[in-house]
Formats: structure tokens, sequence, C-alpha cells
């Protein structure tokens, strides 16, 4: 079996309208509650075996929507999955995510992982869906 290695890092994403707006590093200081944690740096995974990406998040908000996005070499992200708490185990692709509010989790699963999975991954959170989104 081989390895691969699944690249994962940490960003805060906001949503607008038209796009998704990509910042390195939250705002210091500021206003805004919405908060995400999530497995940082590189993961080696078998090929072959289970991935877990694990995705917390802290927000006001009673009913969030998170978001999985992945980007491939040389690619823009895409949306992997988008789940909310009235499709809180949103799956595509092979990949599962379940949508816990008790434990503000949104972990991302794959059985079977492959190299073509090998990319970066993106946990996404937003207290509103806007038209520049497209879910599955």
């Amino acid at each position: 079996m081989q390895s691969l290695v699944v690249t994962v890092v940490l960003w805060s994403w906001q949503m607008s309208p038209s796009s998704l707006r990509v910042n390195p590093h939250p705002p210091e200081g500021g206003t805004n509650s919405d908060s995400v944690n999530q497995t940082e740096g590189s993961v080696t995974v078998s090929e072959g075996a289970l991935m877990i990406l694990n995705c917390t998040y802290q927000t006001p908000e009673f009913s969030p929507y998170l978001f999985w996005y992945i980007q491939h070499l040389n690619k823009a992200p895409q949306l992997l999955l988008k789940g909310s708490m009235s499709d809180p185990k949103p799956k595509s692709e092979g990949f599962q995510a379940t949508l816990v509010q008790s434990d503000r989790s949104f972990h991302l699963q794959k059985w079977a992982v492959q190299a073509s999975d090998s990319a970066v991954y993106y946990c996404v959170l937003s207290d509103t869906v806007t038209q520049g989104c497209r879910g599955n």
C-alpha cells in the first residue's frame, strides 16, 4: 500500500454574494465571534485507509452552514460538502461530514482514500448561504 500526503490548512473564510474571499488570519480584536478550527499541516494517510479531518466551530448563530472545500494543485477551491441543521450528514464523491451542533463540529471523513484525494481541504463557516455558493 502506498502512503499519500493530504495537505490540510487553516484559513478564515468570509462569504460574499459573488465570491469566496480567503483571509489567512482572523482579524485581531474584531467583533465577529465566528471562528473555525480544523486539522492543520500535512496529514499522511495510507492509500485505502480512513481519513478523518477535524473541524470545530464557534458562532452565536443557531443554524449555521458549514462547508468543506477541496483544492487540488494549481486549481481553484471547489465546494465538496455543505452541511446545515436541515442536512446535517451531507455526502459527496465518497466524502461524508456530520454536523453535530452539541459538539459544534463538522468532521470530514472518507473511506478508502486514493492518491487523487491529495489536496488542500478547507472547513468554512457561514451564518448565511449567499447566491454565489452552490451546494449539493
